[in-house]
């Protein structure tokens, strides 16, 4: 039989072994826990490796993508090069057969020739009506100012360069051009002479108007020298006519066979200036043209030259009557000028005047 001791040694024993089981036990899951925990980890690293090797891997997928973009923009700066110089080429090789200042192919030349222009032009721009007040209270100060622009650019010195003094028997170059005397345009003899302390004669109720032909590039009038051809121009004026035997018979009449058959200062392109009808005519009253009551030939073929300026003839109103709107044609006369009766812009211009 077992003793008390024995009892107690066992269950000794028994507690300590409880208590061995216990510590093992709680070992055995520290060290489960311990290994979780480094599973764990260990699950994270190829984790973050698999992240990092997706985003590696879409930006090598975007590669191609580039490679083939930058071919491209290399493949279109190349053409656009390409492009660049093949129509620099061509362009350099086109400005090589061209004028720099004419133009290849003028289609006026040698048609209908060219018009007139009047100055001063009215404020309505399609309007050809000179309409204003005469006197010290007229109306007259803009249209004088239209006058003054373009009559300004003759004065001295503003279109230096390249300028000569002509004489009849002159021929037109490139690079120079035929000097405009302002002064030569005037009659000085007149008490209300086209100038600008005159007013142009608009304060006295002699109005001027500037007369000056377009310009068309290499176009060179064909002057009449025959006067019997003169003779024979049923349209023409009597006036001019006669103003034509004159300069005739004051200038080569005696001076020898060549130069009465051709005379030199019958080289002009004339202009006649009358009343529409026969009231403007009488409304009118006479028309003053001079000086030369045209413009020398010399002026042409106009080539663009720099710094060119435009003949112009003065025309003046001396008897102009009153609270009358009158209507006024005016022709250019060259053999190469056409005219025709339902244009009147055609070799010419058509404009009105009221003076008030």
């Amino acid at each position: 039989m077992e003793t008390d001791v024995d009892k107690s040694e066992h269950e000794s024993e028994d507690s300590k072994h409880e208590n061995n089981s216990v510590s093992e036990f709680q070992k055995d899951k520290h060290a489960m826990e311990t290994k979780s925990n480094f599973s764990s980890l260990a699950h994270l690293v190829p984790t973050f490796e698999r992240k990092f090797h997706e985003k590696v891997s879409e930006k090598l997928k975007n590669f191609p993508v580039l490679i083939r973009v930058s071919k491209i923009v290399m493949f279109e700066m190349v053409f656009l090069i390409f492009l660049l110089v093949i129509s620099g080429f061509f362009a350099l090789a086109f400005s090589q057969t061209i004028d720099s200042f004419n133009p290849r192919n003028n289609l006026a030349i040698g048609r209908d020739g060219p018009g007139l222009a009047f100055r001063p032009r009215p404020q309505e721009v399609k309007s050809t009506l000179i309409e204003f007040i005469h006197g010290g209270g007229g109306d007259w100060k803009g249209l004088t100012k239209s006058i003054n622009k373009w009559y300004g650019t003759y004065g001295h010195g503003k279109n230096p360069g390249g300028m000569v003094k002509c004489k009849w028997d002159y021929i037109q170059d490139k690079h120079r051009r035929c000097h405009v005397s302002r002064r030569g345009l005037i009659d000085w003899s007149y008490h209300a002479r086209c100038t600008k302390p005159d007013n142009y004669g608009y304060y006295h109720g002699r109005p001027c108007v500037l007369l000056k032909m377009n310009k068309v590039v290499g176009w060179e009038p064909e002057p009449y020298y025959n006067l019997t051809e003169v003779e024979r121009l049923e349209k023409m004026p009597r006036k001019l006519k006669d103003n034509i035997v004159q300069t005739w018979e004051k200038n080569c009449k005696g001076k020898g066979v060549e130069k009465e058959e051709k005379c030199p200062n019958l080289r002009m392109i004339w202009v006649s200036c009358e009343g529409v009808t026969s009231a403007d005519k009488e409304y009118a009253g006479p028309i003053k043209v001079y000086k030369l009551h045209g413009f020398p030939g010399y002026y042409y073929p106009y080539w663009n030259q720099q710094n060119y300026l435009s003949p112009m003839v003065w025309l003046q109103f001396r008897s102009l009557m009153p609270g009358v709107l009158v209507s006024v044609q005016c022709k250019l006369w060259a053999k190469n000028i056409k005219h025709d009766p339902k244009s009147p812009t055609k070799g010419g211009v058509q404009f009105e005047i009221l003076m008030k």
